[in-house]
């Protein structure tokens, strides 16, 4: 290589070096204090969330300081950890990099048609806040420099902005709600009777701790019991989950028959029924709630009320379960015991009639008797036996004596047929 050659491969090295320092700086320049901040609101008068999507929409509304509701979701109660840690992302949003404030580019960055409009409104209906979001975007993607970010345009202002970080912008109600059911305690439970079995069965409480759990109404001369399904069917009550909720009105429920699973028994005097449909594949779920009359629990002073309370509460809602939980509110009598070995009944086997006797066919006359030898083959070929001849008897057939062919009936059969007399 020429000493040209290698001054320009020198110079270029030198000129990469420059540009990547140069660009490291600028980073570096991005990240250490001169974010602004995109927000100023007071998160105390936020009472009234709502965020549009290219084709949904979620609104939620404060009924108490640690109460929301999901308007868009028949009221729903949306969970409280979620909206406050939402809040306070919102709230803290800051920005080292504006991108532009050509509209023309809006489109390009997702802030067009496909944005997602965030505002917050205090209980007039006033706004505070809001903000469009628009797409992701990669590190080092484009030509702008940062980290992974996403676009915004804080309204009603032209200027967009990247952020540092992604905020997950949710339009599905669903992935807003308390997706808790209900959460019973386990030594709180009295009785577990399943209702799809059958001899029925019953999952009673027989220690004081709530610990210990025995499986009743089975044969223990042929099964035993299954104690991991025992376990599946009190677990799934400690923390009873819905993958989407809907009103009891709703067209799509309106004309499933439901049928008692399940009934529970508390200590504290409580009974809940828990009533079911699988329609094509998905499960859903009704709860009510009354007071045990079983004479031996005694409820507690409040336990009426609490009764009130839980199923004015449930009657409101038609719950659809994931199927892994769903599952575990149909068990059956063969899901719940396993036979013992050997023990297994078998199959009852059909008597089959008596077979009747053939009827005698108009070739069984022509036949050979049972007790005759077959006749040989050449035996068998066609005769013409001429003009019937009559013998004289014998002295010895005249005496009484049998005849030879009487007394040697197998001689009989070997002889050949008569020559043909001619006359």
């Amino acid at each position: 290589m020429s000493k040209k050659a290698l001054f320009f491969v020198f110079l270029l090295i030198i000129v990469m070096g420059i540009f990547g320092w140069i660009r490291t700086q600028h980073e570096a320049s991005s990240r250490e204090g001169k974010s602004v901040s995109l927000t100023c609101f007071d998160l105390a008068k936020v009472k009234i969330i709502s965020i549009h999507g290219n084709d949904k929409s979620v609104e939620f509304k404060e009924e108490t300081p640690l109460r929301w509701i999901a308007s868009s979701a028949y009221g729903y109660e949306a969970d409280l950890s979620k909206i406050n840690q939402f809040l306070l992302k919102v709230r803290e949003l800051k920005s080292s990099q504006r991108v532009t404030s050509n509209k023309e580019r809006y489109e390009q960055l997702g802030l067009g048609q496909k944005k997602i409009t965030l505002s917050l409104k205090d209980s007039a209906g006033t706004v505070l806040f809001a903000m469009d979001f628009g797409k992701t975007r990669e590190a080092s993607s484009e030509r702008y420099y940062g980290d992974t970010g996403r676009y915004v345009r804080v309204l009603p202002g032209e200027d967009v902005y990247l952020l540092g970080e992604n905020i997950p912008i949710e339009t599905d109600s669903q992935n807003w709600l308390k997706k808790e059911i209900l959460s019973l305690e386990r030594k709180n439970l009295s009785e577990i009777h399943l209702l799809k079995t059958e001899p029925l069965l019953t999952i009673v409480n027989t220690s004081k701790d709530g610990e210990k759990f025995e499986l009743k109404g089975w044969d223990s001369a042929k099964e035993k019991e299954n104690t991991s399904a025992v376990e599946q069917v009190l677990g799934v009550f400690s923390s009873l989950s819905f993958a989407n909720v809907f009103e009891p009105g709703d067209a799509k429920l309106s004309q499933l028959k439901f049928i008692p699973l399940i009934t529970i028994l508390t200590k504290d005097g409580l009974s809940y029924q828990f009533d079911g449909v699988d329609d094509k594949g998905q499960f859903f779920l009704k709860i009510s709630v009354s007071v045990n009359k079983d004479p031996e629990i005694k409820p507690a002073e409040d336990t009426q009320t609490r009764a009130q309370t839980l199923n004015q509460n449930f009657s409101k809602w038609i719950y659809q379960l994931e199927s892994w939980d769903a599952l575990k509110f149909s068990k059956k009598h063969a899901d719940m015991v396993e036979k013992l070995p050997g023990k297994e009944e078998a199959a009852p086997q059909t008597p089959q009639p008596p077979a009747e006797p053939a009827e005698p066919s108009a070739n069984d006359a022509n036949e050979n008797p049972a007790d005759e030898p077959p006749v040989q083959a050449d035996a068998m070929k066609t005769i013409n036996p001429g003009p019937e001849v009559t013998t004289p008897e014998s002295a010895e057939e005249k005496a009484g004596y049998p005849s030879p062919s009487e007394e040697s009936p197998d001689k009989t059969q070997s002889l050949t047929a008569p020559a043909e007399i001619s006359t």
